[in-house]
């Protein structure tokens, strides 16, 4: 019987170890977020997107609260995460100001879901002029997005 015990023991220590290390978290973003990392709660949220983005791990959530956010430079989205508004692109808007493009995806599993994508900008010094609003490299998913008024030589609204 004690032996039945430790190996039930045993399995039950290495499937909760298990579900530990793929246990997927949500990093917040809100423009009156307090940008305490981790960034697990609307209080201690990341004020900028690229911060929660970079504090992510393969399988995350950054979920963004309703708002603009204006950039300075590109969002940069290099694993496999999902970038993913709360409310949709009618309340979530990413605004490139015509200085800089608003996305850059490379990676096959990112998703980017739920923004307006807009005034993102890029004639030709990054990535050849590819995507103004949006540039995938290799592979990622933007869905439910509404791209409207990006420059770029090639792909103003979306290249891939």
């Amino acid at each position: 019987m004690k032996t039945r015990f430790t190996l039930f023991f045993i399995v039950a220590l290495l499937y909760i170890s298990q579900a530990t290390v793929y246990a997927q978290a949500t990093l917040y973003v809100s423009p009156t977020g307090g940008n305490n990392a981790p960034y697990s709660s609307w209080t201690d949220a990341a004020t900028n997107i690229q911060v929660a983005v970079d504090a992510a791990i393969a399988g995350d959530l950054v979920l963004v609260g309703d708002g603009t956010y204006d950039l300075s430079t590109d969002v940069s989205i290099t694993k496999g995460i999902t970038v993913q508004s709360v409310n949709g692109y009618s309340t979530t808007t990413v605004d490139g100001n015509n200085a800089t493009r608003c996305f850059y995806i490379n990676h096959a599993d990112a998703v980017l879901d739920g923004f307006t994508i807009q005034n993102g900008y890029n004639p030709s010094a990054l990535d050849n002029g590819h995507g103004g609003g949006v540039n995938i490299i290799s592979g990622g998913t933007v869905q439910n997005c509404f791209v409207t008024g990006n420059q770029a030589r090639d792909g103003a609204g979306i290249a891939i």
